[in-house]
């Protein structure tokens, strides 16, 4: 059984905007501790990031189906780290090969990066029809590398935005690309979806599946 958490006045340490999870006083309730992911922050608040939100927006505004915006970004992010425990042998030799000792919270921020930046290009897309993957895939640089981290982390991520759009047997054969592309295809309501009969998205998910 559990309490939901409260925002309380912060303890030392503690950012002030954070979701804190503290452990219960009742000995049958207990809680869970909640991190921030610090370096994911920093994305959300980079400028450019924010500028290429704001754009895809724009180009939007009276879009019909799926929108690229925060909630698919969020939700992206979400299924991915779910694929990825789901994999736990894949997902730690993932981890050593960009140099973390074990799969953690830095691990965790390399998936997340990698879906909240995966349409950062979408709104170019819009204007000049160029592949917003590939634009992604340059635009994403600048931002990790200013948001903390390293060229491995920014090697893989790289090539998982430019592969996102590429399914079944054309699949990137990385594992953070292949749980980037399909968290992208899963995070489709098709199945909830009242414009789906005029949509041209070929790989319709009819079902829930996370």
């Amino acid at each position: 059984m559990f309490d939901f958490p409260k925002r309380t006045p912060p303890i030392p340490g503690e950012h002030p905007g954070m979701l804190v999870f503290r452990r219960s006083r009742s000995p049958d309730k207990t809680l869970w501790e909640g991190t921030l992911l610090e370096r994911v922050q920093q994305i959300l608040d980079h400028p450019r990031f924010i500028e290429c939100l704001s754009r895809n927006e724009e180009k939007e505004a009276s879009r019909r189906f799926c929108r690229h915006d925060m909630t698919h970004l969020l939700d992206v992010a979400r299924i991915a780290y779910i694929l990825a425990l789901e994999n736990p042998t894949a997902f730690d030799t993932f981890a050593r090969a960009i140099g973390h000792p074990e799969r953690g919270q830095a691990t965790k921020e390399v998936v997340y990066g990698a879906a909240l930046l995966h349409d950062m290009g979408k709104w170019k897309q819009y204007e000049d029809g160029e592949d917003h993957a590939e634009v992604g895939a340059r635009l994403c640089l600048g931002v990790l590398g200013e948001c903390g981290y390293s060229q491995s982390e920014i090697d893989v991520i790289a090539e998982a935005i430019v592969n996102h759009r590429k399914k079944g047997k054309n699949r990137s054969d990385t594992f953070l690309g292949r749980i980037l592309a399909l968290a992208d295809g899963y995070s489709r309501l098709c199945c909830n979806c009242g414009e789906k009969t005029d949509c041209r998205w070929r790989l319709k998910q009819e079902r829930i599946i996370y």
